[in-house]
């Protein structure tokens, strides 16, 4: 009986181990980007993005997140999103951004990178 509870033990163990290293340090696809915690992170990293220009240039509009991972860091993950903005005093032209940002476990968040895509 020891052994078939000690089996038992250790498998589920090693289940749950595998589910939460799978997001651990390797990037995951972000399955609902219509997520509002996600819709959050992409407005966070374009007011950030315009906050760090000031006045530099006028500020983005966020339209769509169209793609994102998440990978598992330590005290919190970091978000990989692809994102559309357009820039509404130039007109309509829309502009594809790629941007990282990290939140901890408090869920404050950092702007690690923001860049425009060719």
């Amino acid at each position: 009986m020891k052994n078939i509870t000690f089996l038992v033990t250790m498998t589920t163990f090693l289940a749950i181990l595998s589910t939460t290293a799978a997001s651990w340090g390797s990037w995951q696809p972000i399955k609902n980007l219509n997520d509002e915690h996600i819709k959050e992170i992409a407005g966070f990293a374009v007011q950030a993005y315009d906050e760090q220009a000031s006045g530099r240039r006028p500020p983005l509009k966020l339209l769509k997140v169209e793609s994102g991972q998440f990978e598992g860091v330590a005290g919190g993950k970091d978000y990989l999103l692809t994102l559309t903005a357009v820039v509404p005093r130039e007109g309509s032209r829309v502009n594809l951004y790629e941007t990282i940002v990290y939140e901890n476990v408090s869920n404050q968040k950092k702007l690690l990178s923001f860049k425009k895509l060719l």
